[in-house]
C-alpha cells in the first residue's frame, strides 16, 4: 500500500512535468523558426525564400513524424 501512496503522485508529477517540458520545447522551436524566417527575409537574397521553404518542410515532416507515433509509445518505453 505504501508503494502506491508514493507511486501514484510521482506518476502524476512526472506526466505534468513532461507535458510542461514539451510545451516549452514547442515554444522554443516556434520562436526559432520565426527568428530564422525574419532573419532570412531581412537578408533579402534568393536564399531567403529557400530558407523559409526549408523551415516549413522540416515543420511538416516533424508533424508527420509525431502523427505516425503510436499513442502510448513514449510511456511504455520510459516505464521499462
Amino acid at each position: 500500500a505504501f508503494g502506491l501512496v508514493v507511486a501514484v503522485p510521482m506518476l502524476v508529477t512526472y506526466h505534468a512535468l513532461r507535458n510542461h517540458a514539451e510545451s516549452i520545447m514547442r515554444e522554443v522551436e516556434e520562436r526559432a523558426l520565426a527568428f530564422i524566417s525574419a532573419a532570412s527575409s531581412r537578408a533579402g537574397g534568393q536564399r531567403g525564400g529557400e530558407a523559409a521553404g526549408e523551415a516549413r518542410s522540416r515543420e511538416e515532416a516533424a508533424g508527420r513524424w509525431e502523427e505516425s507515433m503510436p499513442a502510448g509509445s513514449e510511456e511504455t518505453s520510459l516505464a521499462d
